[in-house]
Parts: C-alpha cells; sequence; structure tokens
C-alpha cells in the first residue's frame, strides 16, 4: 500500500515537472518567498549573483545552445555592459536608469560589430577570435585610466531610483528588481525561441550548410544572435556595476568567462532553464560547504564531475529525461496487453525525430 502510494507521488511530481508552465510558476514562487526564508542580508546577496549569472549564462546559451557557436566573449561584453552603466552615471551625471538602458543597448552594438568579422570563421577559431576580443576589452578597462580609473577602480556607482519605489539601496528590493528583469527577460527569449527566428537559429546549429542551401541569410541570423546575446549580457553587467558600486577590471577576468560556461553546462545548454539552475548550483553550493574551508573546492569539483559524466545534458537534461520515463512507464502499466512493437511504434509517433525533442527545450 505504501508503495503504490510513493509510486503515485513520484507519478504526480513527474508530471508536474513535465508541464513547463506549471513548473516555471511554482520556481517563480519559489523565488519570490526565498528571502523571506534567508536568515541574513548575506544570503540574500548571494541570491542577487545568482539572477545576475543566470542572465549572463543565458547570453552564452543563446549562442552555444542554440545556434551553436561557442563565443568566450562574454566576460568582455558583461564589463562593456557595466563600465557604460557605471561610467555614464558617475562621470556624466546621467540619470541611472537611462545609463542602463543606454549601457544595454550599446552593449549589444558592440556585440554586432564583434560578430560581423568573427562570423567569418567557424568552429574552435571562432572561439578563439572571441577570446581575442573579450581579452581585449579587458586590456582596455585596466589601461584607459582617463574613464574607467584603470586597475585603481571605479568608485561612488550610484543606485538605480525607481519610480514609485525610490533609490534601490537595500539587498531585498534589488533582489526583487533583478528577479523582474531576469523573468522579463526570460519570457522574451523564450517567446524568440518559439518563433520562426527562433527555427532559423536551430536549423543553423543543426546543419549549417543545409540551412544556407535552404535560402536562409546566415550572417543575419547570426549576427541578430549575437548582438541579443550581447544585450542581455549589457543587462548583467548593468545590473552587477549598479549593485556592486564598486568597478574593477578584475570583475571580468577570464576565469569568470570560465566559470558562466561550466553553469551553462552543468545547468543543461539548450535548455532555458538550465541557465538559471547552472548559476543556482554554481553560486550557492560553495556558500554552503564555507565551513569546510578549502575542502569545499574539492567537493564542489567533485560534485561537477558526478553532474557531467551521469547528466550529458545537464541538470534539466537529466530531470526531463526522467520524467518522461516516468511519466511513459505509467501510461505503459496502464496497457499490459499492448504489444512492445506497437509501444515502440507508439512512442516514435509520439516523440518525432531527435530535432523535435531538442525544439521542446525552451
Amino acid at each position: 500500500m505504501g508503495q503504490v502510494s510513493l509510486d503515485s507521488v513520484t507519478v504526480r511530481l513527474a508530471r508536474t515537472v513535465e508541464n513547463s508552465r506549471r513548473t516555471a510558476t511554482l520556481a517563480l514562487v519559489a523565488a519570490v518567498l526565498a528571502p523571506v526564508a534567508l536568515a541574513n542580508s548575506y544570503q540574500i546577496n548571494v541570491l542577487v549573483l545568482v539572477l545576475v549569472f543566470a542572465l549572463l549564462a543565458l547570453s552564452v546559451d543563446l549562442l552555444l545552445g542554440f545556434t551553436g557557436y561557442l563565443s568566450l566573449a562574454h566576460h568582455g561584453l558583461w564589463g562593456v555592459g557595466a563600465y557604460t552603466s557605471a561610467v555614464l552615471a558617475v562621470k556624466a551625471d546621467v540619470p541611472v536608469l537611462l545609463a542602463m538602458l543606454v549601457a544595454t543597448g550599446f552593449t549589444a552594438v558592440f556585440a554586432a560589430a564583434v560578430a560581423v568579422p568573427t562570423f567569418r570563421v567557424r568552429g574552435h577559431y571562432f572561439a578563439l577570435a572571441t577570446l581575442a576580443v573579450g581579452e581585449l576589452v579587458v586590456l582596455v578597462l585596466n589601461n584607459w585610466v582617463e574613464v574607467t580609473e584603470g586597475p585603481f577602480g571605479l568608485t561612488g556607482i550610484p543606485a538605480p531610483r525607481v519610480p514609485l519605489v525610490g533609490t534601490v539601496e537595500s539587498r531585498l528590493l534589488y533582489y526583487y528588481a533583478t528577479l523582474l528583469v531576469l523573468v522579463g527577460v526570460v519570457a522574451g527569449v523564450v517567446r524568440l525561441l518559439r518563433s520562426p527566428f527562433g527555427l532559423c537559429l536551430r536549423a543553423i546549429r543543426e546543419d549549417e550548410g543545409l540551412a544556407e542551401a535552404q535560402g536562409l541569410r546566415l550572417v543575419r541570423y547570426k549576427v541578430s544572435a549575437y548582438a541579443l546575446s550581447g544585450l542581455i549580457a549589457g543587462i548583467a553587467g548593468a545590473l552587477f556595476a549598479h549593485y556592486q558600486q564598486v568597478l574593477g577590471p578584475d570583475n571580468f577576468a577570464i576565469q569568470y568567462m570560465a566559470e558562466t560556461l561550466v553553469m551553462v553546462i552543468v545547468g543543461g545548454s539548450g535548455f532555458v532553464a538550465g541557465s538559471v539552475v547552472g548559476p543556482l548550483v554554481f553560486v550557492t553550493l560553495p556558500e554552503l560547504y564555507r565551513a569546510l574551508g578549502e575542502l569545499r573546492l574539492v567537493l564542489f569539483g567533485a560534485v561537477l564531475v558526478v553532474v557531467v559524466i551521469r547528466a550529458p545534458e545537464g541538470i534539466v537534461g537529466l530531470v526531463r529525461e526522467w520524467t518522461r520515463r516516468t511519466v511513459r512507464g505509467r501510461r505503459d502499466a496502464f496497457d499490459p496487453d499492448e504489444s512492445a512493437p506497437e509501444r515502440t511504434k507508439r512512442r516514435t509517433e509520439t516523440d518525432g525525430s531527435g530535432d523535435e525533442n531538442r525544439r521542446d527545450r525552451t
């Protein structure tokens, strides 16, 4: 009796997770209530960083997971967004919200300008070209002292002021403001990926030569994708700058590019939800084991290895596969007389091809 009850709960949970809208609603409710359960402002600070890195991870995966191009310039794009907004607010006295909007747009334009020459090459040559761009940005941040203050750091960055709310100075208010931005960006990306534009990006990912033969203007779509990716990275940078209120070139070192890439892979490349799950694991897990000292890094590394080996499609891919097996196993249990070939045929008709499975990822 207990086993039947447990199986029923498992299937019900799997069906809940399989319903993407219901899962998104539950996740949003959990995100809204999370600060209430936290003991101190430091933990809220960790959550703010999770949201910022979720935006950065989404900007990376928009290219890697949905277009098939690995860009290693996003630590630089993140820095462009952060410094543009900070410099406008500090040295030009531009209102913070306007500075953030200008920084976001400028980062998108900068990304598009970078994309035009770099998309002339493919594969690892593209990755190396973008890496050079990212490192060039960091070099400029270090040496353009008149504007960026160089290695001394840019200080006195004001917090944003929102109409009807006032200055967003507390970590709790900033958390909810950043959460609102993340929800809006994720909703927009999901809608875009389900549009003909998103289908064209997937076509480029699956077979670029075939997509070109079908008449797609690859350069236009790839540059547009990179510009959109840069726009999201610019949002992340602007939010980070006005939250930290102090910036230095070290905040945008190449190690953050590597960490963001790990977040994408662990969360699940090609899944929008993976861009949120990856930072949630990568940012919070080391904090949970902080009392272990340096040993926590070893433990965290072991967890990453296990995830990569056991879940090559990331945590979201692993959960998605579990839900499908659980729900289908339950359905098959109601048809004991159905032969195995018939079940196989029915599943093939239901699933479609591998491309259809990947199209569901958003």
